[in-house]
């Protein structure tokens, strides 16, 4: 098999400089008129010469050449190299805020005033090295920050006070303890992240307490239904996210009085009891249960819920009963049910949905009805049915459907007559057929749609002769999870 990869390229005109460091620096030293101590004459061209930079390191950043550059023989000429002196450092940080990441390290590389401009405006860092950290009082407007590796807790004291977001999820060492824990809660930090830190009730009081938490992700932190309740009392925090604990029905019950806004308790063991708790709450918007034991009541549950749109089920043991329920709902637009038990029943009662928009029933044994009943329901846009087995005369229906522009049939055993009839389809935009075997034939068909913009094909046995014909069609990329449309 042949492995060909596909990436979003630039398609402005301008030609891809062969390297950020060179490129800029020759720019900048290039296209200055006045060269060595020169003044201009009038104070008017500072600003004139600001605007004009800004202007094409924010077309750099675009891909796309400025007015002035369109018209010029050398599109770069509007980059002036200005002396030390020429640009206060307020608009050096005003330029390198609009030029973005890739031009920003090209000016880190010019001189020590652009180097400083370009880390004055950074407000995200991810740090691998913790040896890095003494360095971060060179980035005076940094409010997020994403740590790897061992953490000491005399490292995590000496943050910068003004951190707003810290991510600690893959990190490890002393940091990761009942002090740090302590000292995070003290902080004014607006959300924290972290796995695998065993959090007790004291140290979930602690993180309740902060006033300025809104925003918390305690992942495989062995937290009970107790740590819960006390996490509930919490009224600043609206977004939680508790997977993988040992939260039951009590700690849902708590959680279900408190005042959120999204809430995860994927891979907890919370059942029907818990399910028909939270149903109850009058704030959640977005709910994870998947992988807690739930069945149709509990479902049934929480389709009474009238606030609720976002809902994932996905991991229980939901069948007909479920569905019919949730498919009454007139809230939900975002449904995730896969690896249930719905079958063709399932799947045609959820086609009589009227405010679904998004759809995941991956895994669940739905057949050719299924698939028809789903391909007819008007509000659909994005329809997930991988792992299903679905036949040709399923595809079909799916392939005339004129609502959906996300399709997912990755492992459905489509061949490529399968490929032809969803490559007819006007309205899909982004199309995943992982794991098929459409083959050659099927990778030529689908290189004539026109409407794709967006492709999963790996793993179809497609050769030179298909990998070529998708290659041709200028309009296709890989998708965002996977920018190599045909690389394993």
């Amino acid at each position: 098999m042949v492995s060909h990869t596909r990436r979003r390229t630039q398609r402005s005109g301008i030609p891809e400089p062969a390297s950020p460091r060179t490129t800029q620096a020759a720019s900048l030293q290039g296209a200055n008129p006045t060269r060595g101590r020169e003044r201009p004459s009038s104070a008017r061209s500072v600003p004139r010469r600001a605007l004009s930079i800004l202007d094409g390191l924010t077309n750099f950043k675009r891909g796309t050449p400025s007015a002035s550059a369109r018209s010029a023989p050398n599109i770069r000429a509007a980059v002036i190299d200005p002396t030390p002196q020429a640009l206060p450092p307020e608009l050096w940080q005003r330029i390198a805020s609009s030029a973005g990441a890739r031009p920003r390290r090209a000016m880190r590389a010019v001189s020590r005033e652009l180097r400083d401009a370009s880390r004055a405006v950074v407000t995200h860092l991810t740090i691998r090295d913790p040896a890095v950290l003494r360095h971060l009082g060179k980035y005076p407007a940094l409010k997020s920050l994403r740590l790897k590796g061992a953490l000491t807790l005399d490292a995590l004291k000496a943050l910068p006070p003004g951190l707003e977001h810290l991510d600690l999820s893959r990190c490890t060492g002393s940091a990761m303890s009942s002090a740090g824990l302590a000292h995070l809660a003290a902080r004014p930090l607006k959300s924290l992240c972290m796995i695998g830190i065993e959090i007790d009730v004291e140290g979930a009081q602690r993180l309740a307490a902060s006033t300025s938490l809104a925003s918390l992700s305690l992942i495989g932190c062995e937290i009970g239904d107790r740590a819960a309740e006390a996490l509930a009392a919490s009224q600043s925090i609206k977004s939680l996210d508790l997977s993988a604990n040992r939260i039951g029905r009590d700690g849902a019950q708590a959680l279900a009085g408190a005042p959120l806004v999204s809430l995860n308790l994927y891979y907890n063991a919370i059942g029907d009891e818990g399910a028909r708790a939270l149903a109850t709450s009058r704030t959640l918007t977005s709910l994870n249960l998947s992988s807690n034991g739930i069945d149709d009541a509990g479902a049934g549950a929480l389709a009474d819920n009238t606030l609720l749109t976002q809902l994932n089920l996905q991991g229980n043991r939901i069948g007909r009963g479920g569905a019919q329920a949730l498919a009454t709902s007139t809230s939900l637009t975002d449904l995730d049910l896969g690896n249930n038990r719905l079958g063709d029943r399932g799947a045609r009662a959820l086609a009589g949905s009227k405010s679904l928009t998004s759809l995941s029933v991956r895994g669940n044994e739905i057949g050719d009805k299924g698939a028809k009943a789903l391909a007819r329901n008007a509000t659909l846009k994005s329809l997930n049915l991988s792992y299903n087995p679905i036949s040709l005369r399923g595809v079909r229906a799916l392939g005339g459907s004129a609502t959906l522009s996300v399709l997912d049939l990755c492992a459905c055993d489509i061949d490529s007559s399968g490929a032809s009839a969803l490559a007819r389809n006007a309205s899909l935009a982004s199309l995943y057929l992982g794991s098929n075997r459409i083959g050659d034939r099927g990778a030529r068909a689908l290189a004539k749609s026109t409407s794709l913009i967006s492709l999963d094909a790996r793993r179809n046995g497609i050769g030179e002769v298909g990998a070529r014909a998708l290659e041709a069609n200028t309009r296709l990329t890989g998708t965002p999870q996977n920018p190599n449309f045909l690389a394993e």
